[in-house]
């Protein structure tokens, strides 16, 4: 059968390319069928009305029904140059209802792209157990993932300037509360194979990233670090330097984290230093210098590169 009339009953589909074929029997009694064979859908191309949809390419998707429930002989999709592929089952004769067994694997699969960042991941994803409480495991591998952006300098502040105390508001923990997700178990590693690249006209940074998620899909909490490698931030008039900074993760910090962040700048005769601590939320922070200026001529300096003396003596 051609697919192509799937589009008179889903409006999000721009075009589908394929066909889908079936092999069925059926015995036993009208009170206790047995259904057996396969349903085999081929797809060469598979686009959306949504330009922020990908387009699918080469999607296979073959099931064969047995006594006992449903086998993915084969799945699979590819789409924007990474590819997903899916196998296991799911057993349909238990008395807890459907128990899962899938298996989700990911090469360079795109798991999201602006005009400012792409994101892919290598990985594999296995839901197992029985559909009122399943288990979700597994890792996600992130690889050739970048963030760029041109950023407009605004007005330098010739009076200094300080830093925000209060940028964001992040939940200690996330969740659903949908049936019967939130009682499904998560344990999910989230990995850099390569570091996650940020470049900007002001600013650069590798991130190599050790996380695991878990807990309950109602309640899911972080463990692990955010590293900041080759980090440095380029301000007006000198260059701050962000080395040994990172993001620890815990069940007791959540996910704002525990912030330590370190940067260094060298001006003129001045080595001025930043320490950033505290957590998404709420961070604190402590300027030093040598030879030692009040806070006030640092951040006049770092953003300057003159003291206030300076400024106003010339």
């Amino acid at each position: 059968t051609n697919l192509a009339f799937v589009k008179d009953y889903a409006p999000a589909l721009r075009e589908i390319v394929g066909n889908l074929s079936a092999d069925m029997q059926i015995s036993g009694t009208a009170q206790k069928p047995i259904v057996a064979g396969t349903l085999v859908l081929s797809a060469d191309r598979v686009s959306f009305v949504s330009d922020g949809l990908p387009r699918l390419e080469n999607t296979k998707i073959s099931l064969r029904r047995t006594p006992s429930g449903v086998v993915i002989e084969e799945g699979r999709t590819g789409f924007a140059g990474g590819l997903l592929e899916l196998s296991g089952g799911v057993k349909l004769d238990g008395e807890q209802g459907p128990t899962l067994d899938l298996l989700l694997t990911a090469k360079q699969a795109l798991l999201t792209r602006n005009e400012n960042m792409v994101v892919r991941s290598n990985g594999e994803i296995r839901v197992a157990g029985p559909w009122a409480a399943a288990s979700v495991s597994g890792n996600l591998r992130l690889v050739e993932s970048r963030y760029f952006q041109e950023i407009d300098l605004l007005p330098t502040n010739k009076q200094g300037t300080t830093l925000p105390s209060s940028p964001m508001n992040v939940e200690k923990t996330y969740g659903t509360e949908a049936e019967p997700f939130k009682d499904w178990q998560l344990d999910l590693k989230i990995l850099t194979e390569d570091p996650f690249r940020v470049r900007t006209n002001l600013a650069a940074a590798d991130i190599v990233v050790d996380l695991r998620l878990s807990g309950p899909l109602s309640q899911v909490y972080p463990e692990g670090f955010v590293d900041l490698k080759d980090t440095y931030a380029q301000l007006p008039f000198s260059r701050l330097d962000l080395n040994n900074s990172y993001v620890r993760f815990s069940e007791e910090t959540g996910f704002p984290g525990q912030l330590d962040i370190r940067g260094e700048s060298q001006i003129r005769d001045y080595l001025t230093r930043i320490v950033v601590s505290g957590n998404a939320n709420k961070f604190d922070y402590v300027l030093t210098s040598n030879p030692p200026l009040p806070d006030e001529e640092i951040m006049a300096l770092l953003g300057t590169g003159a003291t206030r003396e300076d400024l106003v003596g010339s």
